[in-house]
């Protein structure tokens, strides 16, 4: 009995593992978590037959249950911020077999078509159009990001200027950081951000003073793109000239 109750299952499936002690294997599990197990505790009822002989009668009396499983990617740029990707099996054997599933700029564009128009779309190919004519300027994609990044002259480390979402929100931030380890006060910063918050016609920063206060949509950051552009050089500008003092 227990021979059939084993091998229907496995002309199914996986074959089952049966532990008499489960904690003596977690090794074995935890060295394999690939393998996507589920957990099924058996009762094995035993009886003895007038003959003398032994019969064992497996029973299931609880399963766990697979609702969902996902894989959630976390990466750390080197400005301080975290891109966060979450991903399902069905997900992964759709996509190229990358484990890190960046955007470029098709895909990014792609995403950001689907909350604005055409035109919209068309200008932010521009503003990448402009960056990557610019030797100073660069435009590098996360998982859910566009991000503007300027390089101060003679300064091997690129400064990140303006981080776009696929959403379509657009924010500056995570420049404290980038100072403090290239021994740049990070007043340069905090300054910027609060100058090219009132250049876009947003909330000055608060809570974080090298962050606007409010993320401003992309349609509305595009009209100052040009001034926004010429700010940023000028950090370039403020942070070499910190570093020669």
């Amino acid at each position: 009995l227990l021979n059939d109750a084993t091998q229907a299952p496995s002309r199914r499936g996986p074959p089952p593992l049966y532990f008499n002690k489960l904690r003596d294997n977690l090794d074995l599990l935890a060295g394999a978590p690939h393998l996507g197990f589920t957990f099924g505790l058996v009762e094995l009822a035993s009886y003895i037959s007038a003959a003398g002989t032994t019969i064992v009668m497996p029973s299931v009396i609880a399963h766990s249950v697979e609702i969902a499983r996902a894989v959630v990617l976390i990466e750390s740029n080197d400005d301080g911020r975290l891109d966060i990707q979450v991903s399902t099996p069905q997900e992964d054997s759709k996509s190229s077999g990358q484990t890190s599933r960046k955007l470029d700029a098709e895909r990014f564009d792609l995403r950001l078509g689907e909350a604005f128009d055409p035109a919209v779309v068309e200008a932010v190919s521009e503003l990448r159009e402009i960056v990557t004519g610019d030797p100073s300027m660069k435009v590098d994609f996360g998982t859910a990001s566009m991000v503007i990044r300027i390089k101060p002259r003679d300064v091997p480390k690129w400064l990140t200027g303006l981080v776009i979402y696929g959403t379509g929100s657009t924010n500056v931030g995570f420049l404290q950081g980038q100072l403090e380890s290239l021994g740049v006060p990070t007043s340069v910063g905090f300054q910027f951000a609060n100058d090219t918050s009132e250049i876009v016609g947003t909330e000055a920063p608060s809570k974080y003073p090298d962050t606007w206060s409010k993320d401003v949509s992309i349609d509305v950051f595009l009209q100052s793109r040009d001034p926004f552009l010429d700010r940023l050089r000028q950090l370039a500008d403020e942070v070499a000239e910190a570093l020669s003092d």
